[in-house]
């Protein structure tokens, strides 16, 4: 909760600590973003188990066969692509970077979102009317001349 210095203001003060966190907090994904140099692969990598189909095979008695996909979409359609044994370390690598950088920007975007509240909030705070008006005085109302009789 942010304190208030006048009526309807939040305390500058308070609001400026609150924006010096929230940059310090951007430093992190930050640094992961510039420190990914690899290649990625977009999806997510995950590993299930599927029924062959045969009626005498052991998925047919409970014991599905182990398998290992790559989900993802495009243009809007999921997409699940198999992903042989001998590209699996190399597939589930690479998508964990993507995965890292997808988290790192997300987590980017709303530390800008809070930082750019604050600083609008923080120029709330700060700004003062000119010429500074006071509040206005309401006369009394006078009676007003009734239609001649």
């Amino acid at each position: 909760m942010v304190q208030m210095n006048a009526p309807g203001r939040p305390d500058p003060s308070r609001l400026r600590l609150r924006l010096a966190e929230s940059e310090r907090l951007r430093r992190d994904p930050v640094q992961v973003l510039l420190s990914e140099r690899g290649p990625m692969i977009r999806g997510t990598f995950q590993r299930k188990t599927r029924r062959c189909g045969k009626p005498n095979c052991q998925c047919a008695r409970g014991q599905a066969h182990p398998t290992t996909v790559l989900a993802s979409s495009e243009a809007g359609q999921p997409q699940t692509h198999y992903i042989p044994e001998a590209d699996r370390a190399r597939v589930e690598q690479l998508a964990g970077r993507y995965q890292r950088f997808r988290r790192a920007r997300a987590a980017l975007a709303r530390l800008a979102r809070q930082s750019l509240q604050l600083a609008d909030q923080l120029q709330r705070s700060l700004t003062e009317p000119y010429p500074a008006t006071p509040p206005r005085v309401r006369r009394k109302s006078r009676p007003r001349p009734g239609p001649l009789r």
